[in-house]
């Protein structure tokens, strides 16, 4: 694969968004994230990252923005996004590190937005507009006495809604999707974005 942009997402709440592989190539790639949930454009290149702000959404970013091959990694998540953003643009690499959603204020502090769907929406926009990489990693981890329908009931959701923002806003995007269960959720996400026209097999991974 040539120059691409790569978007990460990072989300860590089951009802809001929150907080790839990519082929050898002699051009920085810019990683753009955004996600939600987290279980456990164009230009010269990039990502994105849906779920970037958890547990495993920073840490992924980070080693995303150390790349030689990434110019730009886009952190999205419900809350806390930005922080990251700020926090790992600190960090000496090559790669411009951008947060997008709210932060804790704007989401229950003094600064509290009023209508938060609709900020989101337009954060989520924002972060993979133009992606050539999407990863995610958003979803809820499957925890004691949940089940595997229980599971898929939440992640299914959610990866619908992501094929949505990926199809509307980076529909070349390669994603790869790491959210339980897999054998799930990538199948929803394919179904989803051939309702919106642009599904190819070729892109898709999980």
């Amino acid at each position: 694969m040539g120059a691409s942009t790569v978007m990460v997402a990072v989300c860590s709440s089951v009802t809001h968004a929150r907080n790839s592989p990519v082929a050898p190539s002699t051009t920085r790639t810019p990683w753009c994230g955004s996600s939600i949930g987290d279980n456990g454009g164009g230009g010269e290149g990039g990502g994105g990252r849906v779920g970037g702000g958890g547990g495993i959404g920073q840490p992924m970013s980070m080693l995303l923005s150390m790349n030689p091959q990434v110019s730009h990694v886009a952190v999205f998540d419900m809350v806390g996004a930005p922080g990251v953003g700020v926090d790992l643009s600190h960090i000496d690499t090559p790669s411009k590190v951008t947060g997008h959603g709210m932060s804790l204020a704007e989401f229950t502090g003094d600064n509290k937005i009023d209508n938060q769907a609709e900020f989101q929406a337009k954060a989520m926009d924002e972060a993979l507009a133009g992606c050539d990489v999407v990863v995610i990693p958003a979803g809820v981890p499957r925890k004691p006495g949940m089940t595997r329908q229980d599971l898929f009931a939440v992640n299914a959701k959610l990866n619908a809604d992501f094929a949505d923002a990926v199809a509307r806003n980076c529909p070349k995007a390669f994603v790869a999707i790491i959210s339980n269960p897999v054998n799930s959720t990538v199948p929803i996400f394919a179904e989803q974005m051939k309702k919106n026209g642009c599904y190819d097999p070729k892109r898709v991974f999980g």
